[in-house]
């Protein structure tokens, strides 16, 4: 009977913990499926719209300005708002407002602009400190000559770099993006043949087939004709395009499909050759590459300033030949933005810039070459130039960023 009863009472006790075992596990079941089902019902709410392309494609989406994505949230807003091929006059303020409060990262001419401003004001400081013992010795302090002067002209060279290659980009892009837009309401569908991802034959090659008739090429450019446009017509208004001031062409944004950062051999040939903007863009990069040497050459420690052959060969002549360069190239900017190369345009912003730009130019070439004379009077003048021609260049670089804005609406 007690055996019984025992073998009873382990049995009960054994389905007992079964139940129990299998109610654990049920329940865990449940809380499982449950939880499974959460996370179906957040993926679908959150990753529904889980966008259906690559990194490289949305790279190209963010910087498209056909794209209406760039223009959603703050961040592209900020950084990739959408640029017009035609200037809106909206007043002084609210340019300089869009000055302070939109960055286009992807726009070239603003790098440019941006960037040269920022570092021809830390040369203007590279100047103050320089003419500083000379108009105000009791106003000097300790390190100025160690670290002040070498580390702004430094950063001011660097700068001055990048905005170098900038300003060569934009040479290369500045007329990619589109069609220009004129004035007088007359507008011209006009195709780029640097443009790599059209494909139009070439000058020469269409000289050899014998398919020139289809195509006309005007200023390195190919222009379609028209069925109902004659050809003399064409040609006129491409030419008033070319030389009007009020043409407004629409650059390749970085990161769009028509934007290049190296012309290839027939793009040279055909259309870069004959562009005064490339060639202020490449001069001026150039340019910048030759003083950098003698920016390098002028920290202290570098070379023994007491050997004149070896200071005036390795500091003076790039100094001097990279301002000369700077100037060639305010020239170019200048002839670009002119209607003629004989009459100024006064009413140009563009023109302006490159006013600027070719007066700091001069500038900075004095002070390089003045320090030849070896004279307290030559090594003042010198001095006083780093400081207007810097403060030139700065007028150019904000009047450019300025300029610029009047694109961003």
């Amino acid at each position: 009977m007690d055996r019984l009863n025992q073998s009873r009472g382990q049995n009960h006790a054994q389905s007992r913990g079964q139940s129990r075992g299998q109610s654990r596990s049920q329940s865990r079941g449940l809380v499982s499926s449950s939880f499974l089902q959460s996370l179906d019902v957040i993926g679908t709410q959150v990753f529904a719209q889980w966008p259906n392309f690559t990194v490289e494609e949305e790279y190209r989406i963010r910087f498209d300005p056909k794209s209406n994505l760039s223009s959603n949230t703050f961040p592209a807003r900020l950084f990739f708002p959408k640029r017009s091929s035609l200037q809106y006059d909206n007043g002084s303020a609210h340019r300089i407002k869009r000055m302070l409060t939109r960055f286009p990262i992807s726009d070239a001419s603003y790098l440019v602009a941006s960037i040269f401003t920022l570092g021809a004001a830390i040369f203007v400081a590279n100047g103050f400190f320089l003419l500083l013992p000379i108009i105000a010795p009791q106003l000097t302090f300790n390190g100025e000559a160690m670290y002040a002067v070498p580390i702004t002209s430094v950063v001011g060279t660097l700068l001055f770099n990048l905005g170098g290659y900038a300003g060569w980009l934009e040479g290369l892009n500045w007329k990619r993006g589109g069609t220009p837009n004129i004035t007088d309401a007359v507008t011209i569908t006009v195709t780029d043949v640097s443009n790599a991802g059209r494909k139009l034959p070439d000058v020469e090659e269409a000289k050899e087939t014998g398919s020139i008739s289809d195509t006309d090429s005007i200023h390195g450019i190919l222009v379609p004709q028209r069925a109902n446009i004659p050809m003399v017509t064409t040609k006129a208004i491409a030419d008033e395009m070319m030389a009007s001031p009020t043409a407004t062409w629409e650059p390749a944004l970085i990161g769009s499909e028509e934007f290049v950062w190296w012309p290839t051999m027939r793009q040279f040939r055909q259309t870069y050759r004959h562009d005064p903007v490339f060639w202020a863009g490449l001069v001026q990069w150039i340019g910048t590459i030759v003083f950098a040497i003698a920016t390098v050459v002028a920290v202290p420690g570098v070379i023994d300033f007491s050997n004149q052959p070896l200071f005036f060969f390795a500091d003076l002549l790039p100094a001097t030949l990279g301002g000369v360069l700077f100037v060639v190239a305010g020239l170019f900017q200048l002839y670009a933005a002119q209607r003629k190369w004989y009459l100024p345009a006064f009413k140009s912003l563009t023109w302006h810039t490159a006013l600027w730009n070719t007066i700091g130019s001069v500038g900075f070439t004095l002070a390089g070459g003045l320090l030849y004379i070896s004279s307290t009077a030559a090594t003042f003048q010198a001095t006083l130039a780093t400081f207007w021609g810097s403060s030139a260049f700065l007028i150019g670089g904000l009047i450019q960023w300025y300029s610029v804005m009047g694109n961003y609406p």
